[in-house]
This record gives C-alpha cells, sequence and structure tokens, in this order.
C-alpha cells in the first residue's frame, strides 16, 4: 500500500467512525504528516501531540490560527502498525475512547470532542488533540505487538525506545527492561556537594542505550542486611547517551532509618547495582503543551534537568519551559550551570531559583516556594499546560494544595513522587 493509499484509507476510517459518533465537522491530519508518521515509529506514538494550529479539513480547506472551530471534532492518536491495521480496515470496536481489533488488542485511543457551546477555538482543539495523544500512548497503542488486557492484568505495558542501526551501520540496543533486573557496574562517583553524589554505572555495550523516554525513571534494588530494599530514580544522563547512564542522589552524613543511602554510600567502583526500567514518569515528547510548569525541591530536579535539556537541544520544540526550584543554601543549586546556560541561549526557558538562606545581593526566591512565586515563575492555568513536581513528599503535598487553591486542576498537575 502506498502512502497516498494508506492516508485516503486511514481518512475514510477515521469520518466513518466520526459520522456513526454524529460528529458535524472533522479534523484529520494533512497527507504529509500521516506520510512522516507512516515512516517514523517515534513519532507515530504521539500522533495526538503533533497536531498544530494550520489544520486541514477532510474537504481540503485549511483553517487559520485565528479562526474557530465550529461542531464537534474528532482527534486519533495510533502508531504505526495501528495506523495500517486501521487502513486494512480490521477494527472490532471503539470503546471508552480505544480502538479495538477483532482479537481484542488495543490499536490506539480516538477522542471525540463534543462541543457543547456550539464554538470552539483552534487552541481549545489543539489541547484535546494532545490529551487524545497522552491517553492513547498510555492505553498502549502498540498496533500489533499490543498485548491483550488479559496478558497484561487491564494495565498497559510501560513503553521504550527500541533498538537500531544508525546511519554507520552502528547496533545500538537497549540496556536495560522493564520487566526483569539489569545489573550495572559502578564505573564512577563524584561528590557535587556536601550531600549530594553523581553515579555512572556502565552497560555491558558502549553503544547501548538506556531504553527510557524522556521523563521516565527507573528502580534500582540492593539487598542490606538481608533485606530488599528498592527505590526509584530519574536519570541525569540523556536518553540518547550510549554506554552509560547517570543518577544524581542525596546521601546524608546520618543514613539510619535509609538501607538505600547507606548501600550507596559504601558502593564502591567495579561493584554491581540491579536495575529495571522504565517504570513510569512523564512521558515528555516535543510540543506536548504551549508551556511546561515545573516545582523541584533538592535532587527533584533530575526529571526536570532531562526535560529541559531536551527542549534545549530541540530547536524544533517552541514549548516554554518555566522553572521554580526550592533549595536551602546556594552550594545546594545542582545543575547550575547548566540552566544558566539554557536560560541565556533559549528563549523559550526562565528558571526561577529560591533559597532559605540566600547570599548577601540574590535577586531571586527568599524563603520556602510559596503561592505568589508561582503565580511569577509558572504559566498560569489555562489549558494546555501541565505543572510537574518532584521533590521531598511534604513538600509536594503543600505545592499541590497551592496550585488547587490558585485553580490548576488534577489534569494539569504531575507528580513524579
Amino acid at each position: 500500500m502506498t502512502s497516498e493509499t494508506a492516508h485516503k484509507a486511514i481518512t475514510s476510517k477515521i469520518v466513518e467512525y466520526a459520522r456513526a459518533q454524529y460528529v458535524k465537522e472533522i479534523r484529520v491530519l494533512s497527507e504529509t504528516e500521516i506520510v512522516s508518521l507512516l515512516t517514523n515509529v517515534e513519532r507515530s506514538r504521539v500522533l495526538g501531540a503533533r497536531i498544530r494550529r494550520n489544520i486541514a479539513s477532510v474537504d481540503g480547506k485549511s483553517k487559520q490560527t485565528e479562526s474557530n472551530f465550529f461542531g464537534d471534532g474528532i482527534i486519533f492518536s495510533l502508531d504505526r502498525d495501528a495506523l495500517g491495521v486501521l487502513a486494512g480496515g480490521e477494527v472490532s470496536k471503539v470503546e471508552d475512547g480505544l480502538l479495538y481489533t477483532p482479537k481484542g488488542d488495543v490499536l490506539g485511543g480516538v477522542y471525540v470532542a463534543h462541543d457543547v457551546k456550539g464554538q470552539r477555538s483552534l487552541d481549545k482543539v489543539i489541547s484535546l488533540a494532545r490529551q487524545a495523544g497522552r491517553r492513547a500512548y498510555e492505553a498502549g497503542a502498540a498496533g500489533a505487538a499490543a498485548k491483550t488486557p488479559a496478558e497484561t492484568g487491564g494495565k498497559p505495558p510501560v513503553k521504550q525506545p527500541q533498538p537500531f542501526m544508525d546511519r554507520n551501520g552502528v547496533h545500538h540496543g537497549v540496556a536495560l527492561s522493564s520487566t526483569e533486573w539489569t545489573p550495572l557496574v559502578l564505573e564512577n562517583r563524584i561528590q557535587l556537594n556536601k550531600f549530594n553524589h553523581l553515579f555512572r554505572f556502565a552497560f555491558d555495550d558502549k553503544n547501548k542505550q538506556a531504553g527510557l523516554f524522556c521523563g521516565q525513571y527507573l528502580s534500582i534494588r540492593a539487598m542490606v542486611e538481608g533485606k530488599e530494599v528498592v527505590r526509584f530514580y530519574s536519570p541525569v544522563s540523556r536518553n540518547s547517551d550510549y554506554g552509560h547512564i547517570d543518577l544524581m542522589i542525596k546521601i546524608e552524613e546520618n543514613v539510619t532509618g535509609k538501607p538505600m543511602e547507606k548501600f550507596l554510600a559504601e558502593l564502591q567502583n567495579g561493584q554491581a547495582v540491579d536495575f529495571k526500567g522504565p517504570i513510569g514518569g512523564f512521558e515528555y515528547h516535543r510540543n506536548m503543551y504551549r508551556e511546561v510548569g515545573m516545582i523541584a525541591g533538592g535532587t527533584g530536579i533530575t526529571p526536570m534537568v532531562q526535560i529541559i535539556r531536551s527542549i534545549a537541544n530541540h530547536p524544533e520544540d517552541d514549548t516554554h519551559a518555566k522553572l521554580l526550584y526550592g533549595n536551602y543554601n546556594e552550594e545546594d543549586i545542582l545543575c547550575r550551570d547548566e540552566l544558566s546556560y539554557y536560560t541565556l541561549t533559549r528563549s523559550n526557558i526562565d528558571v526561577y531559583i529560591s533559597l532559605n538562606n540566600p547570599p548577601g545581593k540574590w535577586s531571586m526566591g527568599v524563603g520556602f516556594v510559596n503561592e505568589d512565586m508561582i503565580k511569577k515563575a509558572l504559566p498560569a492555568p489555562p489549558h494546555d499546560i501541565v505543572i510537574l513536581l518532584c521533590g521531598p513528599p511534604p513538600m509536594i503535598k503543600a505545592m499541590i494544595a497551592m496550585l488547587k487553591n490558585l485553580g490548576y486542576t488534577d489534569q494539569m498537575i504531575f507528580s513524579f513522587v
């Protein structure tokens, strides 16, 4: 099947489903976007997140950014295999926003945006499209490779990057598994400040990558005094780095009652630790949101650095990232030079730091993060934004209460804790 034929078949199926749902007006992606998705598996997984303001209707007419979208709309999010199955007509049913094959496998997600008031702006449609993309992704849309609900216990399988061969013919495998423990050897450790350490663990093949999408986290396992201890961490290395993975971990002087910290404090170069991942997290893809707000405390900066770094290193990502970062002392600020560099070189990255014990000439926040800081440093709560949280549990509990008091909804907040 050619890409043009596939596009027509897919559009036909989507239109057919839309009419069955009494949708009055339909928006689908342009043919060039569909062709791109058919040939790029990474983009195909976030179809809902790729809809932009220049949206073409089924009849070929284009809607401008300032136009209004009247009636109802349908947005779909499928991976590459699912697009092929859909084009072949192998759709059994649509239930609770998910498409199923006759065998009961999940193909992907379909979102019908019913317009109660009779009018919806394009910004709202784009927001709903991105929600549809995330929902379909979370539902485990993996085409013919998707497992049935019975096989997964009702939970979607965790997605991770796949092995690939680069343009030089070098094969890049995946080091970690989301279902099995993998031992990794500590290659080196660096003490960053009084309590924070950078641990680098080596893969068995220098050409392997970790196998995590941006924003995902992993778990590590250790035996301490005859008991199994498991903790969760977000890497600070890039997900595209080869041969190793880096963790930034806080180890205080008193590790009584903290078995994992005690284990890591005593860990020597050449010793192994069991890893499993990805486990979960906030899976970030380019242009998922108009703005991403972040509140971090201490080593809770690690998932935020992942996402900020991804935005900074991809000029085509016009997402505006706004970070509010709390620490006790100036010397506790992690990744400070890197964050400063991004704010100087990228207009869509802002960082605001608050210190409990600021130095004499401190120009940013003073004290614990509060509602005034949130209003000053983070995006306001309309649609098409998200606020990410990571830090000590008491801090996260307080932040969620403040955010809700300021009008942010549960759908706008994601906590890594």
